[in-house]
């Protein structure tokens, strides 16, 4: 039996399980360079998936769309769902524990029959996928899943696979996710002057914009937690109402009153932008951490998930304090991943089996150009070359599968030495604020072990690592402004191309086997489908699948190969 899950929402995407495998997880933004968090406008952007990955539904098959606000969509056309939070509804259709399974109705669902078209709620997807994809799904070990996302305040749920069970077990705190980039309003980089004359409730860009949370992370490394601002968090936290059967009534204004409270206190402390929303951060960092361990004691798995799973910071908080205990977080966490949560929660609900076959490398496949634009030359060229030629400039390199979720992690990538000025250079290409941080990309060796303080490899980039000092002057491009660096590892057996490219630049130079990594892609989309979007970008030469397009009258003659 196959298992579909489809996001129509923002981050729409489309994800097939089959016989126990994740065989693909398409999302929109993806496909064609649309918008960053796009979402499906038209029911041709889903079943368009579907036809370009060869699938035909049958009777077998079962479809599971992602839940949404009060059970309704407005889009591809109105849709009858899954509510966003199990508490929303009362029981109209299958259940595990707390999480509920409707039947969808609507322009979509009628034209995936004759697959059996259900729903679950938003928070099932993010429980069950991120559960499905950590280890402990292999064992049936049950777990403790710690969710905080955009319309989640941080709340934990317990999976037992053996007991078919799900149930809530208590909420951390009662702010949503969206404070972070709500917060991002009222200090910092996108401070907004008139944020006390417009109402929360129904201006919707003051829940943040999807974007800022992100940079936001980056910029708080200008800043440091003022310990008696700290205070006032805990205050202001003590003065909101609790979150139960309040997400659709006042979605944005507890958060909006949090951050009016801290800005009183910050006046009267004198404290910067910068280090208002260091403490902040700060705080939620050690509410996280204090919750978890309340609900999970020592030795008992954890996993993190939601859209601020993608917070490095509190990704290694969290990681510290579970000392050696079990923890894991998907690489796709946000949005990104409800698709698969989806296909994830069918499984449980219809079939009974809760774990997964995965890899990180299961996006959108990267197409044979059809033509090569006038002005460019391709050339063969293999990852070992290309290794030794990274040694001189930055490369858009494109290969195999895209990856799932939102972070380029060497198949849809621009990647470049991490020598001084290199970090300048990329965020000029792409258009960024200079401040904003490189990734490095680096195989796993002990001596990388030990320039990152690693103890263990970080295939996905979701944690951050104290560079050690006397890699400073090795590695500048990748460090950050307080000495840490966004780690990705990578090793031949989970992406042997991107190995080989490390290996020979490494055996080509003499330096450490880490070069710049960041997504290739037009300012605000999602990665380059093709080699044609690469080449109409043109910035950069390309490299995909063994072909090097570099410009005809290029006047490198080292590109000569």
């Amino acid at each position: 039996m196959r298992y579909f899950g489809i996001k129509l929402t923002h981050d729409a995407a489309v994800a097939c399980i089959e016989d126990g495998a994740l065989r693909f997880s398409v999302e929109l933004e993806k496909v064609r360079n649309a918008p960053r968090y796009t979402p499906a406008t038209r029911l041709a952007d889903v079943l368009g998936v579907l036809v370009e990955e060869g699938v035909t539904l049958t009777p077998d098959d079962v479809v599971c769309i992602d839940g949404w606000d009060g059970g309704k969509l407005k889009y591809p056309s109105p849709h009858d769902v899954a509510p966003y939070h199990e508490w929303d509804t009362t029981a109209r259709g299958r259940r595990i524990g707390n999480l509920e399974f409707v039947l969808a109705r609507g322009e979509v669902a009628d034209a995936l029959r004759p697959a059996q078209v259900i729903s679950t709620t938003h928070v099932a997807g993010h429980i069950l996928g991120a559960y499905a994809m950590s280890p402990f799904s292999a064992t049936r070990t049950p777990a403790n899943v710690l969710v905080m996302d955009g319309g989640v305040a941080p709340r934990v749920w317990r999976v037992d696979p053996a007991a078919n069970s799900v149930r809530h077990l208590g909420s951390i705190a009662n702010l949503y996710g969206t404070l972070y980039g709500i917060m991002g309003y009222y200090a910092g980089p996108y401070l907004r002057r008139d944020i006390n004359d417009l109402d929360p409730v129904v201006d919707g860009p003051l829940l943040g914009g999807r974007d800022v949370p992100g940079k936001l992370m980056a910029w708080i490394a200008h800043g440091k937690p003022n310990f008696e601002l700290m205070g006032a968090c805990y205050s202001a936290l003590a003065k909101l109402p609790p979150v139960e059967d309040a997400y659709a009534q006042d979605f944005g204004l507890r958060e909006h009153q949090f951050m009016r409270h801290i800005m009183r206190h910050a006046a009267v402390e004198g404290a910067s932008g910068a280090d208002i929303l260091a403490t902040i951060h700060a705080f939620v960092g050690i509410m996280l951490v204090d919750g978890a361990a309340d609900f999970t004691p020592a030795g008992e798995p954890l996993i993190f998930t939601g859209g601020s799973a993608l917070n490095i910071k509190w990704n290694s908080d969290l990681r510290r304090a579970r000392n050696g205990s079990p923890f894991f977080i998907p690489p796709c966490p946000n949005d990104s991943g409800s698709a698969i949560g989806a296909a994830c929660a069918a499984r449980a609900a219809v079939g009974g089996a809760y774990n997964l076959t995965w890899s990180v490398y299961s996006g959108p496949q990267l197409p044979v150009p059809r033509v090569c634009p006038p002005g460019w030359l391709p050339l063969p060229c293999s990852p070992e070359l290309l290794g030794g030629l990274l040694a001189t400039r930055p490369f858009v390199v494109l290969h195999g599968r895209a990856e799932i979720g939102p972070r380029a992690l060497g198949h849809r990538s621009i990647l470049s030495a991490p020598t001084e000025g290199m970090k300048d250079e990329l965020n000029r290409l792409k258009g960024r604020e200079a401040w904003r941080p490189v990734a490095p990309i680096a195989l796993w060796t002990p001596p990388v072990a030990n320039m990152f303080h690693a103890h263990a490899p970080d295939p996905h980039m979701l944690y951050d690592h104290r560079v050690n000092r006397a890699a400073l002057d090795v590695i500048p491009a990748i460090v950050h402004l307080d000495g840490t660096a966004r780690l990705q590892t990578v090793t031949a057996e989970d992406c042997p191309v991107t190995a080989a490219i490390l290996q020979s630049y490494a055996a080509a130079t003499g330096r450490p086997p880490i070069l710049c990594n960041t997504s290739a892609n037009f300012h605000g989309t999602g990665f380059f489908p093709d080699v044609e979007s690469a080449l109409l970008w043109g910035k950069l030469d390309v490299w995909a699948d063994g072909t090097l397009y570099t410009k005809e009258k290029n006047d490198d003659h080292q590109f000569q190969i």
